[in-house]
């Protein structure tokens, strides 16, 4: 019987750990060791992005970003900027989505009502989101701070 490792496909989780172990191998190697690499990882990236891709998947997609801007120089992520901006627009647009969705349900629900009656009154703000995704956003507000807490000159302009 084959073991589950030796799957030719293998699941959404197994390829999440699989790129949280890449960025650990990149993240302790040297500077720029692996920027002979980048072609390959980006067609590794888009290809995850393409197939579709959970929210644990795109949350170590993030990571692996975060890794990325720490150990390579700025003039050979320039190619990878492109794919890392359009998926930070894109998973904030859908944080916008989870919390418009939430805010329409909450105006109609009675109990939900009450919740944004305290919200109102600067109390806190009740939002069901799945865990999974609230990783996600988190993933991607980590990876935006990263890239912000670089010095202008160390980072290059990227614009759409």
């Amino acid at each position: 019987m084959p073991s589950s490792s030796l799957k030719l496909y293998p699941s959404s989780e197994q390829k999440a750990m699989l790129l949280k172990r890449q960025g650990f191998a990149v993240f302790s190697g040297e500077l720029d060791q692996y920027h002979l690499y980048l072609p390959l990882i980006q067609e590794r990236l888009t290809e995850n992005i393409r197939v579709g891709q959970t929210p644990i998947m795109a949350a170590q997609m993030f990571l692996f970003f975060r890794v990325l801007l720490l150990r390579i120089s700025p003039q050979h992520l320039t190619s990878l900027w492109p794919i890392m901006v359009t998926e930070l627009i894109h998973t904030f647009v859908q944080l916008q989505d989870d919390l418009m969705e939430e805010e329409t349900t909450a105006k109609n629900s009675k109990v939900s009502k009450q919740k944004a009656a305290a919200a109102e009154s600067n109390g806190p703000v009740y939002v069901e989101i799945q865990q999974n995704s609230l990783d996600l956003y988190l993933s991607a507000s980590k990876f935006l701070d990263t890239a912000l807490s670089f010095p202008p000159d160390k980072m290059p302009l990227f614009q759409m």
